[in-house]
């Protein structure tokens, strides 16, 4: 990939531009600019916005130069573990993007061992066929059965993804995973990128699906003891009602037995394997119950510790007034007492700000809500739209905060940064990740309260603070002037 000084000295050379034009044009010293051309120094993130301006770069140039920028300024383990978490966040929104799937045709799948016989299996293709089969048949049957699953993460959804996102809606078997996790404490980045593309795995099984809540993985730490290896010749395994299927390390060969009594025994052992592990999210079906739990008195810390909220929208509950979040409330949902009661409780008391709270958006974000007055982090059935005169006042309290120097107001730059238009990403307290699918039809909470996981993505919402992709505060500000005064 070409560094960022050869891409600088490339765009001077397209646009037929010097370093002493540039520095005239801009009122940057000459001597800065000739470092970054040769490569001993980066420019600041505000000098690379003003650069990034001035050369009128296209979308693909400017991220090209923003990704070259990112990789020399940082440590090549920090830009990895902020590329993955980047990847993670990229994949979220397509997953949530995806309508729910359906099985195409409803046959009945034939396993062909006799009852009570086992059936020896070689080769990965077959033995991922007879995993579907067995994923299907459960899906398929008049009373749907139960699949309990000890196999690799990327196995399973990258392989078995597709069948197990139809067996999810309407309604398919329920589907119990485990699997290890590397131990806490170690700093290794092998470790945490695994980790990453785990759950980046794991919640595409989430968010695609209708009726997500029949998937629930289950994890155990690694304590450094060998799981795997040549005297374990079966580690993973599949129970699906009176079967079980034995599978080796390597995927290349496995045992499917037709016997109840094997069946059980498994799923015993599986049951008390359950117990020793913990489930890797807690999922909520209405922001009553997320909001219940998360937010609750016991909850709140006494002191604000660090919490993100990451959303095309700006997080604006947080400048409401009792009046406004009343006015917001559906009038015709049941429990709008108690949903105000927790967004005061939450929001309005302030104990989730402090220096170390960001608050995320993007310019299409609030002016889609100038335009229609609907706070998108909360579901359609909860919230009407607001009136105009509480829209400007909420994008006015928004501005003025903004403002203020060392604020936690941050403005993204949607070229530079992906930030998903249907799922909401909230670090609360400093211990738990809040995802949210912000699509009425189809709205899930999800709580990740993995400790690796949340710094993982605490601190990637930490660093953009100091990357071009996020505005300055006369940018920002300016931004939310220009919309108030077209929508005045």
């Amino acid at each position: 990939m070409p560094s960022f000084h050869a891409l600088f000295r490339a765009y001077l050379d397209q646009r037929k531009l010097t370093i002493y034009r540039l520095s005239k044009e801009l009122q940057i010293d000459r001597s800065t600019l000739y470092q970054v051309q040769s490569g001993a120094r980066l420019p600041t993130a505000q000098i690379f916005h003003r650069m990034v301006s001035y050369l009128r770069l296209s979308a693909q140039e400017e991220r090209q130069w923003l990704e070259a920028w990112k990789r020399e300024r940082l440590d090549p383990r920090h830009y990895q573990l902020r590329q993955q978490v980047e990847q993670c966040i990229q994949a979220l929104e397509q997953y949530a993007g995806k309508p729910p799937t359906q099985l195409s045709v409803k046959r009945q799948i034939k396993l062909e061992a006799p009852p009570g016989k086992t059936l020896r299996v070689e080769g990965q293709e077959e033995i991922i066929q007879l995993l579907q089969d067995l994923i299907e048949s459960q899906a398929c049957a008049k009373k749907p059965g139960m699949a309990d699953i000890h196999l690799p993460v990327q196995l399973f959804s990258e392989r078995l993804g597709s069948v197990t996102r139809s067996a999810f809606s309407g309604e398919g078997p329920r589907i119990r995973q485990l699997f290890s996790l590397p131990a806490p404490g170690g700093e290794r980045l092998e470790d945490l990128t695994a980790m990453i593309n785990i759950l980046n795995s794991i919640l595409g099984n989430f968010f695609a699906p209708q009726e997500s809540s029949r998937y629930t993985p289950y994890f155990y730490y690694e304590n450094g003891s060998q799981s795997t290896g040549p005297s374990n010749l079966f580690p993973y395994y599949v129970i699906t009602g009176q079967c079980l299927l034995l599978l080796s390390e390597d995927q290349e060969h496995a045992l499917f037995l037709a016997n109840p009594q094997a069946a059980g025994a498994y799923r015993e052992q599986f049951e008390a394997a359950l117990r020793c592990s913990a489930p890797l999210f807690r999922q909520y079906h209405t922001p009553i119950e997320a909001m219940k739990e998360n937010f609750s008195e016991s909850r709140i810390p006494p002191q604000p510790q660090p919490s993100a909220h990451f959303f095309r929208q700006p997080c604006l509950v947080m400048y409401a007034d009792p009046e406004i979040v009343s006015r917001a409330i559906h009038p015709d949902f049941p429990e709008r007492e108690k949903v105000a009661e927790l967004v005061l409780r939450y929001y309005i008391d302030g104990q989730v700000y402090g220096p170390d709270y960001y608050n995320f958006f993007t310019r299409q974000g609030a002016e889609d809500f100038l335009r229609d007055g609907v706070m998108r982090e909360f579901p359609g059935y909860l919230v009407c739209p607001l009136p105009m005169e509480d829209r400007r006042t909420l994008i006015r309290r928004l501005r003025d905060s903004a403002r203020l120097k060392g604020g936690n107001i941050h403005c993204v730059n949607e070229q530079l940064v992906s930030v998903p238009e249907h799922v909401v990403m909230d670090v609360c307290f400093g211990d738990r990740i809040l995802f949210a699918r912000s699509m009425p039809e189809n709205l899930s909470y999800l709580m990740v309260s993995e400790p690796s996981l949340v710094q993982c993505f605490l601190s990637y919402f930490r660093a953009l603070l100091s990357t071009p992709g996020v505005m300055g505060r006369e940018e920002r500000a300016a931004i939310l002037d220009e919309l108030l005064a077209r929508y005045s």
